[in-house]
């Protein structure tokens, strides 16, 4: 969370942090020479308020935090999405059958929507891609899901930040809206070489790996 930079802090706080901040007071941030920071793993720092070149508030790519890996974050620095620090393992999409799961919704966030329909469509739980990521729970929070086509190559694209991956393909909660009760969106994680990041559609009783995310 902080950064020395030719003798000076770059202080990064969280939301946590910015609400301590303010109830020590704000106004004696600069009248006092050294302050006392709490850290996104509940450590804490006194650095010199003379060392602060900035005070970034929000959070990063590649910060630990949220229930795992902050892998994409808006122009705000408070919204973004967080992936879970490794792999649900490797399974199909559907628990079995092929049917329209109303999931073709693809674009930001909307893997959360999709995971939903797929869940609520088979009315059951088991070993499949949607269902692993619905009742995921993790440093306490319940609300994962399985990324959408879009959110799935924004994964792919911090793949080495987040880390864990397998060399392989992962599956996204997009299916195809021409051919919604047998085609899903899936992506090459290759390391380089034939496929790397190459999104395609395949079946949904295919078994490929599953990667959890969330939103914030």
């Amino acid at each position: 969370m902080n950064k020395l930079k030719s003798m000076h802090w770059t202080v990064s706080l969280s939301r946590a942090v910015f609400w301590s901040v303010l109830v020590c007071g704000w106004t004696s941030l600069s009248a006092q020479p050294s302050m006392k920071i709490r850290m996104n793993d509940n450590s804490t720092m006194k650095i010199k308020i003379s060392d602060i070149d900035t005070i970034k508030f929000g959070y990063s790519i590649g910060d630990t935090a949220l229930g795992g890996v902050v892998f994409y974050v808006d122009g705000t620095g408070w919204h973004g999405l967080v992936a879970a620090p490794a792999d649900q393992g490797t399974m199909a999409w559907t628990p079995g059958g092929q049917t329209d799961c109303n999931a073709s919704y693809d674009g930001l966030y909307y893997g959360s929507w999709n995971t939903d329909n797929i869940v609520f469509r088979y009315q059951q739980s088991g070993t499949y891609a949607a269902y692993s990521c619905y009742a995921k729970s993790l440093s306490g929070y319940t609300d994962w899901y399985l990324p959408s086509k879009y959110e799935l190559n924004l994964l792919f694209e911090q793949r080495s930040v987040v880390g864990g991956f397998s060399n392989d393909v992962y599956f996204s909660s997009s299916d195809n809206p021409e051919w919604p009760e047998e085609q899903v969106w899936a992506q090459y994680f290759y390391d380089g070489g034939y496929g790397n990041g190459y999104q395609f559609l395949g079946s949904q009783g295919q078994s490929f790996r599953v990667r959890a995310i969330r939103a914030f």
